[in-house]
């Protein structure tokens, strides 16, 4: 699939999942790892300005996703999400 194509689904994806409040609303402020990182750096930051420690643990979930069963994934998007038809064969 090309690289324009899965940002226009993405982009819709996250249009939907948005409108129908299915994102937690920290989830819906990052729209890159850059914003993110952002955002952590900042935080850590006033924190440490306040005079208080901070810490942070990083976790490598990329093997987490390799073993989500196919089935469920697509039954929870659906059910859940409301993603059906057309965009739903795209995830398959």
């Amino acid at each position: 699939m090309s690289k324009l194509l899965q940002r226009v689904i993405l982009r819709r994806l996250l249009e939907h999942l948005k409108f129908n409040g299915l994102l937690p609303s920290a989830q819906s402020e990052f729209h890159s790892t850059d914003t993110a990182l952002a955002n952590v750096l900042s935080v850590i930051l006033m924190a440490l300005d306040q005079g208080n420690v901070a810490a942070l643990a990083l976790v490598d979930l990329t093997a987490v996703f390799d073993t989500v069963s196919r089935r469920i994934l697509l039954r929870r998007l659906s059910e859940l999400c409301g993603i059906s038809g057309m965009a739903l064969s795209w995830i398959t």
